[in-house]
């Protein structure tokens, strides 16, 4: 997950986390870069799919509708 302004958004790695929870896929790696301008987390291989459409629906088609 990247993101121009996240270091400046509370709670996104919380988010990214609980939406992730939600949908019964489990974290196995956890990597923040010191800018904050990244999330890296590890998913099993068969999740792999799911969690990049949701991470997309979730984050990405959401802000799209605020604008």
């Amino acid at each position: 997950v990247v993101g121009k302004n996240m270091a400046n958004i509370p709670g996104v790695a919380g988010k990214l986390f609980t939406t992730l929870g939600d949908n019964n896929i489990n974290i196995k790696i956890i990597a923040q870069a010191s800018a904050e301008l990244s999330i890296i987390i590890g998913v099993n291989n068969d999740d792999y799919n799911n969690a990049v459409n949701i991470i997309y629906k979730d984050f990405y088609l959401r802000n799209k509708e605020k604008n």
